[in-house]
């Protein structure tokens, strides 16, 4: 996905949520990084896993599309909904992050950035608070 994509489908999500009429709840949109053990940056992951558990318990967790489908239907949503979603592409969303979502039945949505995945930008080199994370592959 390229970074216009990305930027595209933020936008949307951010016009969904001031749409969303006063007597609906308004969906939680959680956005991560990185998930590692010991990386500076990162979220620890049982830190993640605790945020995940509160998410499962008290959220109805729904893919990007999913909200879609709910704010553009006639249905109001009284429900807690939330998505969760990855920015750039870690290997150790892989690695730390999904196992806890597959634990918990959980879906999630990575964006990815393409030339960090095929080696074109090295994100975690050019920005020193990503220094030492690798891309997915």
């Amino acid at each position: 996905m390229t970074i216009l994509s990305k930027q595209r489908i933020k936008r949307i999500i951010a016009r969904i949520i001031t749409c969303f009429s006063s007597n609906q709840v308004l969906p939680a949109i959680l956005n991560y990084h990185s998930i590692h053990p010991f990386h500076k940056s990162s979220i620890r992951p049982e830190n993640f896993l605790n945020q995940m558990e509160y998410i499962a318990s008290n959220f109805r967790v729904v893919t990007i599309n999913e909200l879609l489908k709910i704010h553009s239907s006639a249905i109001h949503q009284h429900n807690k909904v939330a998505v969760i979603t990855f920015d750039d592409g870690y290997e150790d969303n892989y690695l730390y992050a999904f196992p806890a979502l597959k634990k918990l039945g959980l879906t999630a949505t990575v964006f990815l950035t393409t030339g960090f995945i095929n080696g074109e930008v090295d994100i975690a080199n050019k920005y020193q608070l990503y220094n030492g994370l690798k891309p997915l592959t």
